[in-house]
């Protein structure tokens, strides 16, 4: 062996079983294999992501001959697709009240900037100098009512997205609900 760490190669059984490889966020790793156990899924294996810190490899597998397959398949769907929907609705719940802090800091700054560079540079004009204040006064508003306003939107976004997300999750359950009932009595 040449100081390199070899892989050992886990063999599988597919005339037995079939597997299912995924990836998964770590603070949801426990929810989704209990998810997935509903269908009848078995854990094999939890990795670490090659390259992401945050994400998990896990490797399941199912007796092939399973009671109710084509059913527990349609519900494995319908999982997969309420996952996904989470994990858009997670991604996006701040995006709004970012966008809004980020477009209006910048104009807020910008016209803070403006203001004192026409002070400093323009001391002897009085129209310059009557400028610059008032670009500063217009700037540190700006950035005032942004975080206010920020503020209110985030408060939105979160109540609007958690209502979303809470009904995603009530699917999720309902999900793992029907495939229990398919399961039950099975391993």
């Amino acid at each position: 062996m040449s100081g390199k760490k070899q892989k050992q190669r886990q063999v599988r059984d597919h005339k037995n079983y079939d597997y299912l490889t995924i990836t998964a966020k770590v603070e949801r790793e426990a929810e989704i294999i209990a998810s997935y156990a509903t269908l009848g899924w078995e854990t094999v294996s939890v990795s670490e992501d090659k390259k992401f810190f945050d994400l998990d490899v896990i490797e399941f597998r199912r007796p092939h001959k399973i009671e109710n397959k084509d059913r527990l398949q349609l519900l494995q769907v319908k999982l997969e697709t309420l996952l996904n929907k989470y994990g858009v609705l997670r991604h996006k719940r701040k995006a709004k009240s970012a966008t809004f802090g980020l477009v209006g800091g910048i104009f807020g700054c910008i016209a803070l900037a403006a203001g004192i560079a026409l002070l400093v540079t323009e001391i002897a004009e009085l129209a310059a100098v009557v400028t610059g204040a008032i670009a500063i006064v217009i700037g540190l508003a700006m950035l005032t009512v942004v975080g206010v306003f920020m503020r209110r939107v985030a408060e939105t976004e979160a109540r609007d997205y958690s209502e979303k997300m809470a009904a995603v999750l009530k699917g999720i359950d309902e999900v793992c609900a029907s495939a229990k009932e398919l399961t039950r009595g099975e391993k």
